[in-house]
């Protein structure tokens, strides 16, 4: 990845350089254009000017005067053509950039000068008129008495080097120099930016093979890579705690699933070896322990399920009112076993979106970890508000630890506040409970209860009352 960053990085500085050079290069060229476009037209005018004064004291030109003026004036090319209605009189004629025949000639006699380009040849031109009289070659075919007036084109011209000259190649140069430039910070970049890329990697592989303590480097700053690095630090961590729930939840499980099953194996020797005299006893115990098997077995094909969406949830406008009510009466004896009171408070109507089955679900699995935390009062409440029927589920227990608010519905997390109740609940139901509820479209929350222990709440989205 260094050598595709760098040379991308080097790739990106050449065709900066190729379009800042032709755009130097254009500009340039116009303003050259223009630069010797407007420097014709004044040497131009400083030619007619030396012109006049020639015809003024000798009333000719001649090639040598012509040529004298041009390296007088330091011109590339110059050229003077006299024109008489008597005759022609050529003293060099005008460079062959100057197209003659589109010239005005009579503006150019009253001072006017043309200019303009021809290829890469830029030219100027003007013209004066002056008496040639005394000059034997403009009339030696004019007629006695015609006019000797004559008119002299004076014309310029100077090549435009369109690379520049000498500034392309020391374009290229510099251009060698700063690709080469590049070349060594575009690396020096690359192996800055791909060092944290890198790291992360292998700390990505580590954690593959189950080394969960790695950890990436966070590089200074609080760019994309230090974002990425405490994000899969943070992944690391996640995955750190969800490994260490598990095998809390692993040994929970162990010990209620072995619990009971010692309980079990005790009573069945007993019975097969004949000392116990009544067997009754022995086979309530023995059903007591077995149901409370079938009910964490129960527990954890509810999650296998939930995990792998084969759950049926079927919403429906239900009146949460009754649903609530039955649940309780069912587990009421239940809570008149463990010496606990429950206390109801469920107005009728109380309209929400929900599957009955599955909220009587939820709302025993609530019931059944607040018997686990109550010292004598279970309440159940129904609350409804105008978007959200809720119900609440409180005990009078020790409550939640403010650091464990957040983790009540976690599936591998267990509290040390429950009370002394054996027998009750499988320590998955707050984790069922979640899933279905947000299966249904609601949401779950703790907090503390009205009585100092801890309120469960079920919050569903309220409907209209069925027509």
């Amino acid at each position: 990845m260094t050598r595709r960053l760098t040379i991308a990085l080097v790739g990106v500085a050449a065709m900066a350089l190729v379009f800042a050079g032709l755009g130097t290069l254009i500009l340039s060229r116009v303003g050259a254009r223009s630069a010797t476009e407007s420097n014709l037209r004044a040497q131009v005018t400083e030619v007619r000017d030396e012109v006049e004064a020639i015809v003024e004291t000798d009333g000719d030109v001649t090639e040598t005067r012509v040529e004298r003026l041009r390296r007088l004036l330091d011109l590339e090319s110059l050229g003077v053509e006299i024109q008489g209605r008597g005759g022609r009189s050529i003293a060099g004629s005008v460079p062959g950039a100057i197209p003659v025949e589109q010239l005005d000639l009579e503006s150019m006699a009253a001072g006017a000068v043309e200019s303009g380009w021809t290829g890469r040849q830029g030219w100027a031109a003007t013209a004066i008129t002056f008496d040639c009289g005394r000059s034997a070659r403009a009339t030696a075919g004019a007629a006695e008495g015609e006019s000797t007036q004559c008119t002299a084109l004076i014309g310029v011209s100077d090549s435009l080097d369109l690379f520049l000259g000498r500034s392309v190649r020391w374009f290229l140069l510099s251009s060698a120099v700063v690709l080469v430039l590049a070349a060594l910070a575009g690396r020096r970049l690359a192996r800055r930016l791909t060092a944290p890329l890198v790291a992360t990697e292998a700390t990505t592989r580590r954690l593959a093979a189950d080394d969960l303590s790695a950890r990436v480097a966070v590089p200074p700053g609080n760019d994309e890579l230090a974002s990425l690095a405490r994000s899969v630090n943070a992944m690391a961590e996640h995955l750190d705690a969800a490994k260490a729930s598990e095998r809390q939840f692993l040994l929970s499980v162990s010990h209620d699933l072995r619990t009971p099953l010692t309980s079990i194996r005790g009573y069945a020797e007993a019975l097969a070896d004949g000392t116990l005299t009544d067997p009754v006893p022995a086979g309530q115990v023995i059903g007591t322990e077995a149901a409370r098997l079938e009910r964490l077995v129960s527990d954890l094909l509810d999650l296998a399920r939930l995990d792998a969406r084969s759950f049926s949830v079927t919403t429906q406008v239900v009146d949460v009112a009754p649903v609530v009510l039955q649940v309780a009466a069912a587990i009421e004896p239940r809570l008149v076993d463990a010496g606990l009171r429950l206390v109801t408070d469920a107005p009728s109507p109380a309209w929400a979106l929900a599957d009955p089955q599955r909220l009587g679900q939820v709302v025993a699995n609530l019931a059944d970890n607040a018997v686990k935390h109550a010292r004598s009062t279970v309440t159940v409440r129904v609350e409804a508000a105008p978007d959200w029927i809720a119900i609440h589920v409180d005990d009078d227990g020790a409550g939640i630890d403010p650091d464990d608010i957040d983790r009540v519905f976690d599936r591998l997390w267990t509290s040390d506040r429950r009370q002394n109740r054996p027998g009750v609940g499988s320590g998955l139901g707050l984790a069922i409970g979640r899933e279905l509820t947000i299966a249904m479209g609601g949401r779950v929350d703790a907090g503390p209860s009205p009585s100092g222990g801890a309120r469960l709440s079920v919050n569903l989205p309220a409907a209209p009352a069925p027509s």
